[in-house]
């Protein structure tokens, strides 16, 4: 099988050290949480880093990077015949023969679904996990000119087209034809109640998964010598065939679920800045998993730096401090402290929330419970547990503790290292699994810290319990916040009428004003 060259320094590739140092200053600059970035030219690994505790092993939630997987399928089927970009959705479902009346259904065509043509908008309080998703878009409002409108559902629509043309789930379709001949193991990819990929998001990779696939696209569908991705299919997926309304400002068009770049190249592009970026006339893939707020305007910073660091000769002098920069952040100093002798107390005890108050039980009523996920990622979910985090049982060893907790149906136990170590583990929410790194200090005799990150996801969750006689307070904090996640994406993503979205953004305004963390409880 084919495998990138790894070379010495950056400038062995053809990569200027000192450009991509600057770039990675830039990031610390805005306050950027980066945790990969991998550049490939010419078929050489110019650099591969990873901040600590993010690792090579460990997948990484794409978010929308998932769409081109989306896309990259439907091109495997119109070169197997079994599809068109004329094709009319309603074609694929007879199902739904019912919807045909409507001649608006005339227009949305495969083609019409892969550049976000069919006229409609979801809105980003309704998730997947309410009935038939695909029937719930047929029953929606669209605009009556076709204008491009970014939406997830466009996007489930035709995840649900491969699963019904190839007779199995998008990762296994995907399987021989994909992931396979790169040399990808099976990801996970999230699925509605239905079995169906959310195809919108949900998909997990390894920075060099992503890496393969971009390369795959600048080399016009080949990995090596072997032709993997079709080839036409390559040539023309990240080609722009729509203008983009001005909101969106990274870009003034978009391809099949690719967005156009300045520099001529193009990419695919998720939340919290995961991007996967393809320069054809550099032979060159970037590919970058972060955790940022700030995406839309940090991205715009990016081209700051590719292409140039391709074109502009380096002389080496940039590598020293590029080598220090990478081998600095596989290191990740995890707290530890005096042990309590309040351990013993808690052994037996069971802790449980009496008091969530109006915010947690407004986010509920949303569908957005308070959870050990950070809200801002399970946002995004196609499936959402229903139930507030609850009951905490703690048991102290010599050098970890165990934290169990129910959330909605779901009872997880994960170790927490108090030897200035993690602890990997697992938890289970909606039926999905992910793999968590945690730890646990005791600030004071009866303040315990604790560290519960999902490393397959760009966030974490810090816990601060204080225990006082029979009570206890909690203090959460999470990384992505979801306050900020809201305000940067209500706009891209509403769907009412202007009058109303402004109620919505008002009252959605004065929850989030009013969020107060901390959570009252009792000790049994």
């Amino acid at each position: 099988m084919f495998e990138f060259e790894r070379v010495a320094t950056p400038e062995d590739a053809g990569v200027n050290s000192q450009v991509v140092m600057d770039f990675l200053k830039m990031l610390d600059e805005n306050g950027v949480e980066n945790h990969s970035i991998v550049i490939i030219k010419d078929g050489k690994i110019a650099l591969e880093k990873y901040t600590a505790p993010y690792a090579a092993n460990y997948a990484h939630s794409m978010f929308s990077t998932s769409k081109s997987l989306i896309s990259t399928a439907i091109g495997f089927l119109i070169d197997e015949g079994k599809v068109t970009l004329d094709t009319p959705i309603l074609d694929i479902f007879p199902e739904y023969a019912e919807y045909k009346k409507d001649k608006r259904f005339e227009r949305i065509t495969v083609k019409a679904l892969l550049t976000m043509h069919s006229g409609k908008k979801c809105s980003f309080i309704r998730h997947m996990a309410r009935g038939d998703y695909a029937e719930f878009f047929l029953k929606s409002k669209f605009k009556k000119e076709a204008t491009f409108v970014y939406s997830n559902d466009d996007v489930y629509m035709l995840s649900k087209a491969v699963v019904k043309l190839s007779g199995e789930n998008v990762v296994d379709y995907l399987m021989p034809r994909l992931f396979e001949p790169l040399g990808i193991e099976k990801p996970f990819w999230e699925k509605t109640l239905q079995n169906v990929e959310a195809g919108s998001t949900g998909l997990y990779l390894k920075s060099m998964d992503l890496a393969k696939i971009c390369y795959c696209y600048v080399n016009h569908g080949a990995y090596g010598d072997k032709q993997v991705i079709p080839k036409e299919w390559a040539e023309i997926a990240g080609k722009y065939y729509v203008k983009v309304p001005k909101y969106y400002g990274l870009t003034k068009d978009y391809g099949y679920f690719f967005w156009g770049d300045p520099h001529g190249g193009y990419r695919t592009d998720g939340m919290f800045m995961q991007l996967g970026m393809v320069f054809p006339n550099d032979n060159a893939v970037v590919v970058i998993t972060d955790c940022s707020n700030r995406e839309k305007e940090v991205t715009n910073y990016v081209w700051d730096y590719f292409p140039r660091a391709f074109r502009e000769e380096g002389d080496g002098s940039g590598f020293a401090e590029l080598k220090a920069r990478v081998e600095r952040d596989v290191k990740f100093e995890v707290p530890a402290g005096k042990r309590s002798a309040y351990e013993k107390e808690l052994a037996t005890k069971t802790l449980r929330l009496t008091k969530l108050g109006f915010v947690a039980r407004g986010f509920q009523i949303y569908g957005h419970p308070q959870s050990m996920m950070p809200m801002a990622i399970k946002a995004a979910f196609p499936r959402i547990p229903w139930g507030n985090f609850n009951d905490f049982k703690f048991k102290f060893d010599k050098d970890s503790c165990t934290l169990t907790w129910t959330e909605d149906k779901d009872v997880n136990t994960v170790e927490c290292g108090m030897d200035g170590n993690w602890r990997e583990g697992e938890m289970t929410l909606a039926t999905f699994k992910f793999k968590t790194l945690s730890y646990a200090y005791w600030k004071d005799e009866k303040t315990l810290c604790l560290q519960i990150r999902p490393i397959e996801t760009p966030g974490y969750k810090n816990l601060t319990f204080t225990f006082n006689g029979g009570r206890f307070k909690l203090y959460t904090e999470s990384n992505p916040a979801f306050d900020d996640w809201t305000v940067g994406h209500m706009d891209e993503v509403d769907n009412t009428p202007e009058w109303i979205s402004s109620i919505e953004h008002w009252a959605v305004g004065v929850l989030l004003k009013c969020t107060h963390p901390t959570f009252g409880g009792k000790i049994k």
